[in-house]
């Protein structure tokens, strides 16, 4: 049978056909519900909600239904993201156990890190809770990243250095003087100047100086035509190739799903009609046809949508009106990317088709994998797509409460400020309208005003209806004040029983939890890992616990199961860190026993870490596999032996030290003798050599005096008793020099022996 592809006209039939019997085409029951959720969970005074229309009714609404979805947000958050890994990975085969852990933690990294994860995760749970369904987008972008960096004050190494980066160009650049480093040069060149002239003077008279100072002169004319040093500002755009992937929430009514489906994987047409302008399209690589054609408005003009935008914007309905802007680059149009199950190529089997559409131009048409869509339920119905959350549940209550706060509120209100009977023409009017404290209304007679009977209102009966709507709504979401922190445990409640309402409140949310795990979760996990092993080209190094790892998906297979971590996240914090403590103590008792492992303690203690709000548990616990073995313990006896042994050893050696210090202290002693003689003995030979000079001396001159003076001998005599008298005098004073010195030698001598003999008495007690 020949083949008979479809036509393109076929497949924007086919495409029309399955958008118009598709959930979210058009304003359905189910955009009703997901509007009606919407302006509940804002707590808005319209439609259901809306106050009666007489002045002075009080207009407050309930919040039962934002207080149930964001109470049970948060643990929901801490569930999925309280731990450092939300998916993890396991092998089939033993030796595919590096793998699996490598693999969970780069797709975690991934998810976290490379795109929004927290965000997303936070917007996918609130629309689960509110909105029925929240749905992600999840797929590779081949695309180019680009980024541009600005650096300023570069000098020219750095500049050099930065573009040693492959990924990095040039866009942009400015040079300019540094200041700094000029003001540096003219300062070394005026410091050469003053050498120089200093040098000229010496160059006139000394020729080597002459030598030096050309060289210096030389010098001098070099640095003087050194250019002044450049800084540079670049701007620069950082490049990453090989695509990655992106992961995006896509809103309520934006998202598109065959009411034949049950699941996504199993819809044979699903579509994300989105908006975007002229020149996002173009920059994605569509060849445009001119004019293009908008998709319907049907997105643009849904209700749920109009709804959420109406909060802060009263214009809502126009805020896409610029779909004739000026600029046409700017012209917005909404665009249909489908992914549909068809027989395109005519071979009679049914295969995966993208087909993006605005309008009636179809911008491509390529194979696919499947629908890139990943769903986030709370509480399914069997059978079908769409089921309820825990704001349909608390809808009916927040209505009924909101009625009776407002029926409180007026009674209240009417007490304070009731309705009055006036006798015509007996009463001034205007003093009776006036409600001021103290107040006077003229009247002409007794009884010509006063109060008209009315019910007064049961404050009492009103706060116990509300109390008994408060236990029916806790009762159908599952969601209660204990769980939310609030005043609803009382005070005469023991810890057990505060234990007990409260796990039963989130038995609920831990049901809702494990739902999403098992679907949401656990299918986002999956795909993240498809698209990395498919589609990535080349490794990488990444940093993953704490270490830098060349990652390449290339060498990775589909033989591993995913599995979400639920566990850490959940619960009470204080009663984890209490059950691993009471794990860890029992663990130590099995290791006692046999039954338990180094590594079973080092699993435990990881949790511990995590539990305890410690991201990385590596930086308190090593890995057994990673300890070096233990040296064997020896015999206690022979321990004990060599103990006394070295006991004995450290004895002697004593001994000996103390030995050997004795005698060098007699040593000491008899080298302090010999020099405190020896300083004796030489301070007196001086002395009696310094006598004998000046006895020569003395001769030397008599006889000059004799040879030169013979006829002035009275003179002589004179000038001779004059020298007796002063050598008598110059010998008596030196020999009391001496004296002195030698007795400061020797009380010197006797301190130095005093201190040697209290530091031997020291050591001999010691």
């Amino acid at each position: 049978m020949a083949k008979t592809p479809l036509t393109e006209e076929q497949l924007k039939v086919l495409i029309d056909t399955e958008l118009r019997q598709s959930y979210g085409y058009g304003s359905g029951k189910l955009e009703q519900q997901r509007r009606r959720a919407e302006y509940f969970f804002l707590a808005e005074p319209k439609e259901e909600l809306a106050p009666p229309a007489i002045e002075g009714r009080s207009k407050v609404v309930d919040t039962t239904v934002r207080n149930t979805v964001l109470g049970m947000e948060g643990p929901l958050l801490k569930t999925f993201y309280g731990s450092d890994n939300i998916f993890e990975f396991e092998e089939t085969k033993p030796e595919d156990a590096p793998k699996a852990k490598l693999i969970s933690e780069y797709v975690n990294l991934i998810f976290r890190r490379r795109n929004p994860g927290y965000l997303i995760t936070q917007t996918w749970i609130r629309e689960a809770l509110n909105q029925k369904v929240g749905i992600v987008k999840v797929w590779w972008d081949p695309s180019d990243v680009e980024t541009r960096e600005d650096y300023v004050g570069q000098t020219i190494e750095q500049v050099t250095m930065l573009l040693d980066d492959a990924e990095l160009s040039i866009i942009d650049q400015k040079a300019y003087e540094d200041e700094d480093a000029a003001k540096q040069q003219q300062a070394v060149l005026a410091q050469m100047e003053q050498q120089l002239a200093a040098m000229a003077q010496q160059a006139q008279t000394n020729p080597q100086a002459a030598q030096q100072f050309q060289a210096a002169q030389a010098q001098y004319e070099q640095a003087k035509a050194q250019p002044a040093p450049l800084l540079y500002d670049i701007s620069v755009k950082r490049t990453k190739t090989g695509g990655r992937v992106r992961i995006e929430n896509v809103p309520p009514e934006e998202f598109l799903i065959s009411k034949r489906a049950k699941s996504i994987p199993e819809s044979p047409f699903t579509a994300h009609r989105f908006k975007k302008t002229i020149g996002e399209l173009k920059a994605d690589g569509y060849t445009l046809p001119d004019p293009l054609p908008s998709d319907d408005a049907g997105a643009q003009f849904s209700t749920e949508r109009i709804e959420r935008l109406d909060y802060v914007d009263y214009d809502a309905y126009t805020q896409d009106a610029n779909d004739t802007s000026i600029d046409p680059a700017q012209r917005t149009v909404w665009v249909v990317e489908s992914y549909l199950q068809c027989d395109f190529d005519g071979d009679g089997l049914l295969e995966w088709r993208k087909v993006t559409k605005c309008g009636t131009a179809i911008l491509d048409n390529e194979e696919c994998d499947g629908p890139p869509f990943v769903a986030l339920g709370s509480i399914p119905l069997p059978h079908v797509f769409y089921g309820m959350c825990p704001a349909d549940l608390a809808i009916e209550h927040q209505k009924i409460k909101t009625s009776l706060k407002r029926a409180a509120l007026d009674n209240q209100y009417l007490q304070a400020n009731g309705r009055y009977f006036a006798v015509e023409n007996q009463v001034n009017l205007d003093d009776l309208l006036n409600s001021r404290p103290g107040g006077i209304v003229r009247i002409k007679q007794q009884g010509a005003v006063g109060r008209l009977d009315q019910a007064t209102g049961d404050v009492a009966g009103t706060m116990q209806m509300l109390e008994a709507i408060e236990a029916d709504a806790e009762e159908a979401t599952g969601w209660t004040r204990q769980s939310q922190g609030g005043n609803g445990l009382q005070l005469s409640q023991t810890a057990t029983q505060a234990n007990i309402i409260t796990n039963r409140a989130d038995s609920r949310v831990e049901s809702i939890s494990r739902y999403m795990a098992e679907t949401g979760f656990t299918e986002l996990g999956l795909m993240i890992f498809k698209l990395v092993q498919r589609y990535q080209k080349k490794a990488e190094m990444v940093k993953l616990s704490g270490q830098w790892v060349n990652v390449d998906p290339r060498e990775w297979h589909t033989g591993f199961t995913l599995n979400i971590n639920v566990g850490l996240g959940t619960g009470n914090k204080d009663q984890l860190v209490q059950h691993l403590m009471l794990l860890g103590q029992r663990q130590v008792q099995a290791l006692q026993l046999g039954y338990a492992t180094p590594a079973n303690l080092y699993a435990a203690d990881q949790k511990l870490a995590n539990a305890l709000g410690f991201k990385n548990g590596n930086e308190f616990f090593t890995d057994p596999k990673d300890v070096p073995p233990r040296p064997q313990a020896q015999d206690p006896a022979v321990v004990k032996a060599q103990a006394d042994q070295q006991a004995h050893m450290a004895e002697l050696q004593f001994k000996a030290q103390q030995g050997e210090a004795d005698r060098q202290h007699t040593a000491q002693i008899e080298q302090i003798k010999a020099q405190m003689q020896m300083a004796v003995d030489r301070n007196r030979q001086e002395a009696e050599a310094q006598q004998h000079a000046l006895k020569v001396e003395y001769d030397a001159r008599l006889a000059e005096l004799q040879e030169q003076n013979r006829h002035a001998q009275e003179a002589a005599r004179i000038e001779l008793e004059r020298w007796k008298a002063q050598l008598a005098s110059d010998t008596a004073i030196y020999i009391a020099q001496l004296n002195n010195q030698a007795k400061t030698d020797a009380a010197q001598l006797a301190a130095d022996r005093a201190a040697q003999t209290q530091t031997d008495v020291t050591n001999d007690d010691a």
